[in-house]
């Protein structure tokens, strides 16, 4: 999978189910991650054998924006945003930054990927999600996963678009 990325704003799709602001301070994520995930449970976007993975997503995506893109500046704020279309749900979280170059990204399973000092976060978030898709110059980042079918499959989805709702 190939990770997406716009200089524009991101397309949000589906419904809000939950929504907040935080300011940038490592101390407030794990009960933002918490709420997401009680959250993402209720509605059975995620199954509980992949909670642990969509922790691990999250805290990566929580301490990019945090520590990247605020520079832990408490005056700068998170905004953590989970939707849910009719085949996918979403997680978007936009940070008050200028971004990143995408080029600085090592590609999965090469030898600077294992070796970079950073990077390997947003290998693991594109490994555990359907799509990663950056968008304000790397500014927000959307973690995209097909909805669970009642038989404990994911739904299927007809083609990839850049629409995340799979059209």
């Amino acid at each position: 999978m190939a990770i997406g990325y716009s200089d524009g704003p991101a397309r949000c799709f589906g419904k809000a189910l939950y929504k907040n602001k935080v300011s940038s301070r490592l101390t407030l994520k794990n009960d933002v991650i918490k709420a997401l995930l009680d959250v993402a449970s209720r509605e059975k976007l995620i199954a509980e054998q992949e909670k642990g993975r969509w922790r691990l997503c999250l805290d990566e995506a929580l301490v990019n924006a945090i520590v990247h893109g605020n520079n832990g500046d408490p005056r700068r704020f998170v905004k953590v945003t989970l939707m849910a279309g009719n085949s996918r749900w979403a997680v978007l979280i936009e940070d008050e930054g200028e971004g990143f170059d995408p080029k600085d990204i090592p590609e999965s399973g090469s030898l600077r990927s294992l070796y970079a000092e950073s990077g390997r976060g947003i290998l693991l978030m594109k490994e555990f999600t359907d799509e990663l898709r950056y968008y304000r110059r790397g500014a927000s980042v959307m973690l995209v996963k097909s909805k669970p079918s009642k038989m404990g499959k994911k739904t299927p989805v007809k083609g990839k678009s850049n629409d995340p709702e799979g059209s």
